[in-house]
């Protein structure tokens, strides 16, 4: 079942109060007013999705460009300058609200990121989108589903730009949501 989401930047007019996914860091981030501030400030940018007939973003995501450390990826990297950093593209929080949970409006707004990701990736030489999980509890989901890798020794995520690129490049062969084959 395709979801009927529709995605809008962040804006003075988006309705974020009373909005709870469960994880009061992700709450408070978007209804405390800084999810905009960043967002005009550009430093985080914030997109909301919205199901049809409904005024409030049923789910929001937030991105960011940032400069992320070589020494924890798996494998060697030649380092242009002997620098020990790339640019990287990262989700920096991805929420649904509570009562639209289990709805796979998650994975669709992940899937929207890892297409964003696949152009800009591309359009600008950025290799990894990266994350760090808000708790254990969504790592499998991030791995599973959407195929990101753990770093060497702690829980941040990354997903190299090849393979957003050939998910959004091959129609999924299946219906279980998976953007990604696990097989290496």
């Amino acid at each position: 079942m395709a979801l009927d989401l529709s995605y809008r930047p962040m804006d003075a007019e988006t309705q974020t109060q009373g909005f709870c996914c469960g994880a009061r860091k992700l709450d408070r981030f978007l209804t405390s007013g800084k999810a905009l501030r960043d967002h005009r400030a550009g430093t985080i940018l914030t997109t909301c999705a919205y199901l049809p007939g409904i005024v409030p973003p049923v789910g929001f995501y937030s991105i960011a460009s940032v400069a992320e450390t070589v020494k924890h990826l798996p494998g060697t990297y030649r380092l242009f300058g002997g620098d020990d950093y790339f640019p990287a593209m990262q989700l920096v929080y991805l929420g649904v609200h509570g009562t639209h949970q289990g709805q796979d409006i998650g994975t669709s707004m992940a899937g929207a990121v890892v297409s964003l990701f696949a152009d800009v990736g591309q359009k600008l030489g950025i290799p990894h989108l990266i994350l760090v999980p808000i708790n254990d509890e969504v790592i499998p989901f991030y791995r599973d589903r959407l195929g990101f890798r753990c770093y060497k020794g702690t829980s941040r995520m990354y997903l190299p730009l090849q393979l957003a690129v050939d998910a959004m490049s091959t129609p999924p062969e299946n219906d279980t949501g998976e953007l990604f084959s696990n097989e290496e």
